[in-house]
């Protein structure tokens, strides 16, 4: 067992401590540790029962940690050089889920552009591409816009709207956009 492992043991035990000093500052290191608290913050949480205030200590925690860890990947790919629309979309939904398979999201995303190119050839005008890449996204794959819905969280993460087929346009339009920049 590694000094850190322990660390965290011991500051995950102290995290419903009534002082709210003590607190703080487990919070604090528990952060600090960043993504590799959080399978002992899960664990503690299945397995401890100390009350409502632990658990919720532990989610906010977890939540805190998830969040630095999205501003810091948001943050790297912000000072790339060059802007992988489709990494940045991954790196939002990851936020919203945390244990999301990054490469389903990758395939479908070739297999979508895969279908679209198998339909396009050098003697179509651009005006026709265009209506063959609107009819393999729109009517094929079925994408549209949610207007019931139109303010929905999930309508931005681009797992759920590749899942559901529909979106916000913002949201339908960075895919749309992805596939139109990879062909």
């Amino acid at each position: 067992m590694s000094n850190q492992s322990s660390s965290i043991r011991a500051l995950v035990k102290l995290i419903d401590d009534p002082d709210e000093g003590i607190y703080n500052h487990v919070r604090d290191e528990l952060i600090k540790c960043g993504s590799k608290a959080i399978p002992y913050l899960e664990k503690s949480w299945e397995d401890e029962y100390y009350g409502l205030v632990f658990q919720n200590r532990i989610e906010n925690i977890i939540h805190d940690i998830q969040f630095e860890d999205i501003k810091g990947s948001l943050r790297k790919w912000n000072d790339c050089s060059e802007k992988d629309l489709l990494e940045g979309a991954i790196i939002v939904a990851r936020y919203q889920y945390p244990g999301l398979i990054e490469s389903e999201i990758r395939d479908y995303i070739q297999s979508l552009r895969r279908d679209i190119w198998l339909e396009l050839n050098d003697h179509l005008t651009a005006f026709e591409q265009v209506k063959v890449f609107n009819r393999i996204f729109f009517k094929e794959h079925k994408f549209y816009g949610d207007s019931k819905n139109y303010h929905s969280p999930v309508n931005s993460y681009i797992n759920s709207v590749i899942e559901t087929k529909k979106g916000n346009p913002l949201s339908v339009c960075l895919i749309y956009s992805i596939v139109a920049q990879s062909l």
